[in-house]
């Protein structure tokens, strides 16, 4: 139970307003994406790094556009519980995407 309380109170504030870099993905609208495995591999190992925890076990129900404003909604599985977690592509540079966490409070 402490271990799901830490999860809360850590990473919403933190994944709230942090641009994490994307894995792969075209810039801005020439139709590439973020690709399901590698974006619930990345949010797993960016929120047990935000709490200090194991990685939590995380599903997207599919590959996210890389285009600015794109959104995904993703589970995430703590100790037994699941939690939302928002994904919204905040840019393209470089060939990668940056994208937004958002995790829900329940």
């Amino acid at each position: 139970m402490m271990r799901i309380r830490r999860l809360i109170a850590l990473s919403v504030p933190l994944l709230i307003a942090a641009a994490l870099g994307g894995c792969g993905g075209d810039d801005d609208s020439s139709g590439g994406g973020l690709s399901r495995d590698a974006l619930e591999s990345d949010i797993s190992q960016r929120l047990a790094q935000a709490t200090g925890g194991t990685e939590p076990s995380v599903a997207c129900p599919s590959d996210l556009p890389a285009s600015k404003g794109s959104t995904i909604r993703c589970r995430v599985q703590v100790e037994g519980t699941s939690y939302g977690v928002t994904v919204t592509v905040t840019g393209t540079e470089g060939g990668s995407a940056q994208y937004d966490l958002q995790v829900d409070s329940q």
